[in-house]
């Protein structure tokens, strides 16, 4: 396996004042924790705003993705300024970059995914409170005087945007609020292996127990339109005692299952080069069977394409 390559961040040093400032369109200054905030949110139909079903069952539903921290955790201490974790969630990756003493813009639209962050966040030292400043605004919306170092957008939050408009809209908007020789890193699902995954049979996904002897059982079951390239995943949680009814929560989420070449072109659409590409975790070179596309990207530097 390919060890990430010794370069350095561009852009200033840390110690970036962030201050909160509200726009009319909803907009946000990345600043403090703003718990109040409620930026510009889509509309309850949007497909990110299905997490409000299940929130609760979010962290449990991905308890063993932590193979991505390593990757981030090492370009962050190249990076001495700000990170922007795009489509934070609950802090699954904002929270070890903050332990690692990493100052961490995070933010999303799903009021749930952010009460869950934090509330996890609570549970933290102060030390590590102090460098998380949290937003709930849209990432196509985004607008602060800020400037990142490196920002991130994990675990298949890019595709969760239907159209490679929406996709290009939230890339252009995290470009802009790059320094100078600075990255952003995405990591979508090969679509090859989006596409043959997907099963409408009901499979299982993980049995856990919970806090007062209760257990969870999560299924799941995909289709994948080829003419949309879009997934459908109906998740179905069922709690329940031994020996009791379970009680099922169900909701749906959603992805379009981008290429590489649309992703090159999104890129090079918000004057990103790309630089490394990966396939797999901690960096494997990235071939045609790789389960993953990982894109590190650079602001402002000339040049062409890595193939």
């Amino acid at each position: 396996m390919r060890d990430v390559w010794p370069l350095s961040c561009g852009g200033g040093r840390g110690g970036t004042k962030l201050s909160v400032r509200r726009g009319p369109s909803g907009t946000f200054g990345a600043g403090r924790e703003d718990r109040s905030s409620r930026g510009s949110l889509p509309p309850a139909s949007h497909p990110l705003d299905d997490y409000r079903w299940a929130t609760e069952f979010y962290d449990i539903s991905h308890d063993d993705v932590t193979e991505d921290l390593a990757l981030f955790l090492k370009l962050a201490r190249r990076c001495p300024g700000p990170i922007l974790d795009g489509m934070c969630g609950t802090g699954r990756v904002a929270i070890p970059l903050a332990r690692a003493g990493h100052s961490v813009v995070a933010i999303d639209w799903s009021s749930g995914m952010l009460r869950e962050f934090r509330r996890k966040l609570r549970r933290e030292p102060p030390s590590v409170r102090r460098r998380i400043r949290i937003a709930q605004t849209d990432l196509r919306e985004l607008r602060t005087k800020d400037r990142f170092d490196l920002a991130l957008l994990p675990f298949n939050s890019l595709p969760e945007l239907l159209t490679l408009e929406e996709q290009a809209a939230v890339l252009q908007r995290i470009s802009a609020h790059l320094r100078p020789g600075g990255r952003l890193v995405v990591h979508i699902d090969h679509p090859d292996r989006v596409e043959k995954e997907a099963t409408r049979a009901i499979l299982h996904n993980r049995t856990r127990m919970l806090p007062g002897g209760r257990v969870i059982t999560i299924s799941e079951a995909q289709e994948f339109d080829p003419r949309t390239r879009l997934l459908v995943m109906h998740l179905f949680y069922d709690v329940s005692r031994q020996g009791g009814t379970p009680k099922r929560t169900t909701t749906v989420w959603r992805m379009r299952a981008t290429t590489l070449p649309e992703l090159r072109g999104l890129l090079r659409r918000a004057g990103l080069r790309l630089e490394r590409l990966y396939g797999d975790y901690p960096a494997d070179p990235f071939r045609p069977t790789s389960p993953y596309i990982i894109a590190i990207a650079r602001r402002g530097t000339a040049g062409r394409d890595e193939r």
